[in-house]
């Protein structure tokens, strides 16, 4: 018995390139593929789909427990005053898809069609966007903080928190308007008896939106964020002695980037495929196959399981996010030994990076009264 996998009609088209939910997997046009195979298929996504519930959730709660802390009562030191709300940005946005949208897609999964109704199927996949959105242009925010804590520390000073709280409201706000046509054309259909959510739009409304999220929303603000990355690698690794003259402040914000930097660059690694795919799909037609059909899949799986790294990446290479784990797990003395050094240390690195860089501002002024008289 062979089951089909198509599209909705000849005038519409499968709108629907970062999370394609055709009966319990992906949709590829005109591909038969057998129900032995569709039936492994799905036992083999649907442990996907727990794993990386299981895995993110945990890791999750424990950054937003400690960010929410961090919200309320603002360090001292000028990176965890300024980033903390941004990353926090980054830890919801996980959170609700995890808790929502992962869910949904396992259950679908299970089921092997749709079954969840309207309102499900436009909530699912508008949200979905959103949350990617949200994550990504908070990445590029910490970007952008951290390359003005390194280049223009004195114009850092001024970031104020509140300032970062509307920032990261605007983010939210207009990660929205990207998703707008997922809440709008989401709908659910039916066809040869197997149901699915898709974004249904015409196939011209399908290539102008997929090339304005890739040449519009994500492509520049990549390039922006290499450009940003490129000059703060150049001044700490080639041009430290101009900046930071202390080697300890050195050491502060290189260890500070190589955290913000792993964070963007894995959202980016993980997330790329999935673009490509998304204008492969448009400016050429992929010939129907299993082997295309699992890579399609496993393209999407990669990108959600980026929800789960960025937690990793932090209590790994971050010392205040390591002794805050260990005094919520219990171990309070060497946590807070370690959240002592941490917190002086982030004082020593703000202080130090804007010392030096008024000395040289203020060099640079003599300098130049000098050899005006």
């Amino acid at each position: 018995m062979e089951r089909l996998l198509t599209t909705a009609s000849s005038n519409k088209n499968n709108a629907d390139p970062l999370n394609s939910t055709n009966s319990s997997l992906g949709v590829i046009p005109g591909l038969i593929l057998n129900e032995q195979f569709v039936l492994h298929a799905n036992y083999a996504f649907a442990s996907i789909y727990a794993l990386i519930f299981t895995v993110g959730m945990p890791g999750n709660i424990l950054m937003f427990l400690i960010l929410l802390e961090g919200v309320r009562k603002p360090g001292a030191g000028l990176l965890s005053r300024t980033t903390a709300p941004v990353i926090l940005n980054v830890v919801l946005a996980d959170l609700g898809f995890l808790f929502y949208c992962v869910p949904v897609m396992f259950i679908n999964t299970v089921w092997e069609d749709w079954r969840m109704g309207l309102a499900v199927c436009i909530s699912h996949k508008g949200f979905f966007l959103w949350c990617i959105f949200v994550r990504f242009y908070s990445m590029l925010t910490v970007s952008l903080l951290r390359y003005t804590a390194v280049i223009h520390p004195t114009y850092s000073q001024s970031l104020s928190h509140q300032l970062m709280v509307i920032i990261c409201i605007l983010i939210w706000l207009l990660s929205l308007v990207v998703s707008i046509p997922y809440w709008m054309y989401a709908t659910p259909v039916e066809l040869k008896g197997v149901a699915s959510c898709q974004v249904l739009m015409t196939k011209e409304q399908t290539a102008l939106y997929s090339r304005l999220l890739g040449g519009v929303a994500f492509f520049p603000a990549t390039l922006l964020m290499t450009l940003c990355y490129s000059n703060i690698i150049y001044v700490l690794w080639c041009r430290k002695t101009l900046i930071v003259p202390s080697e300890s402040s050195l050491r502060a914000n290189r260890k500070a980037t190589i955290m913000i930097l792993a964070t963007v660059m894995a959202f980016i690694v993980m997330w790329i495929p999935c673009w490509v795919l998304v204008f492969l799909a448009e400016s050429m037609t992929l010939r129907p196959s299993p082997s295309v059909f699992l890579a399609t899949n496993m393209t999407y799986f990669l990108a959600y399981t980026n929800c789960c790294v960025n937690p990793l990446i932090y209590f790994s290479l971050s010392d205040h996010f390591q002794a805050k784990l260990k005094i919520m797990l219990g171990c309070s003395g060497n946590g807070k030994e370690r959240l002592k050094t941490s917190q002086s240390s982030g004082m020593r690195e703000t202080f130090e990076t804007v010392t030096s860089s008024l000395d040289a501002e203020n060099t640079s002024w003599s300098e130049g009264e000098a050899v005006n008289k």
